[in-house]
């Protein structure tokens, strides 16, 4: 019984020492937080998406965003921002200067040790 116990004690503890370690790892975009306002010229000159976890890199995200008539949706297979996503963003510009909701989901991220994990969608508003 005490061996039994004792094996349950430490997958309790286990368990919460991964979910709290999970807890700090988060993407962002250097410089700013969720749902601050980005201007598309500024966010135009970015390169990539980042994590503040050192031990932990983007494999995967998607770009996802409305103009007011249409949705668009960009995947990238890596930490960085797209030609593609500069390209569809650039004609937003062009066409209305409301500002708009821009989100970064689906990020996936795996850890040195191949632990993959999926983060918390990142919401900025673009003007």
């Amino acid at each position: 019984m005490k061996k039994y116990l004792l094996s349950l004690v430490f997958i309790a503890a286990t368990l919460f020492a991964n979910s709290q370690s999970n807890v700090n790892v988060r993407a962002m975009i250097p410089g700013y937080k969720t749902n601050d306002t980005i201007k598309i010229a500024d966010f135009l000159k970015l390169n990539e998406i980042s994590v503040n976890n050192k031990e932990f890199s983007i494999v995967r995200f998607t770009l996802a965003f409305s103009d007011g008539l249409s949705d668009y949706e960009e995947v990238s297979n890596s930490n960085k921002i797209t030609d593609k996503m500069k390209s569809a963003l650039s004609k937003v510009q062009l066409h209305d200067s409301k500002p708009r909701h821009i989100v970064i989901k689906d990020i996936s991220i795996k850890s040195s040790q191949n632990k993959s994990l999926k983060l918390e969608n990142l919401v900025y508003i673009i003007k």
